[in-house]
C-alpha cells in the first residue's frame, strides 16, 4: 500500500511537467487558410490546424485567402513570414478538433510581430496579454503599419506622450 502510494504522488508531481510540454509541437508551414488559419506539417508528418491567438483579424478571419485583396494580402505576409523556418507551435487551447494557439519564428512570437509591426490590433476580446497590449502601443506610437495613417494626430501624439 505504501509503495503504490508513493508511486501515485511521485506520478501527480510529474503530471503538470507533462502537460506543460505537451503542449509544444514543432514544424513547417504547409498552408494558409485565411488570414487566422493554419495548417502546418509537424516533424511527425502529421497536419495540424491552428488558429492563431492574438491578434485581432477582423470580420473577415474565417474567410479563405481568395475572397478579397485584404485577405489575399494578410495570407501572403503570413506564407513570407513562416515559410522556410523551423516553427514552434504552441497550442493554448482545444476545442474540440480546433486547436488555437501561436507560432514562433525565429526566436519571436508571430502574433506579437504582427502587432508590432502595426499590421493588426491586439484582439482584446479574447487576449490582453500585457506584452501584446505593449507591442500595439509600441506600432501606434511610432507610426508602423496600420497606424502610419496617424502621423501627426494630436490624440496619438499626446496618449503616446503619456499626457
Amino acid at each position: 500500500m505504501f509503495n503504490r502510494t508513493k508511486s501515485i504522488v511521485i506520478a501527480m508531481c510529474f503530471i503538470p511537467f507533462l502537460s506543460a510540454n505537451g503542449n509544444v509541437f514543432y514544424g513547417e508551414l504547409h498552408n494558409v487558410e485565411n488570414p487566422r488559419e493554419v495548417v502546418l506539417k509537424l516533424e511527425s508528418g502529421n497536419l495540424m490546424r491552428l488558429k492563431l491567438l492574438g491578434p485581432d483579424f477582423g470580420e473577415s478571419r474565417d474567410v479563405a485567402c481568395d475572397t478579397s485583396l485584404s485577405n489575399e494580402r494578410a495570407c501572403e505576409l503570413l506564407r513570407e513570414m513562416l515559410t522556410g523556418n523551423q516553427l514552434g507551435i504552441i497550442v493554448e487551447e482545444v476545442e474540440g478538433e480546433t486547436m488555437y494557439g501561436d507560432i514562433v519564428v525565429r526566436r519571436k512570437a508571430l502574433s506579437l510581430s504582427l502587432i508590432r509591426e502595426g499590421h493588426y490590433r491586439v484582439d482584446t476580446d479574447y487576449n490582453r496579454s500585457h506584452a501584446l497590449l505593449e507591442a500595439e502601443q509600441e506600432a501606434r506610437c511610432n507610426y508602423r503599419g496600420m497606424w502610419a495613417k496617424w502621423r501627426g494626430n494630436y490624440e496619438i501624439a499626446k496618449s503616446c506622450a503619456g499626457w
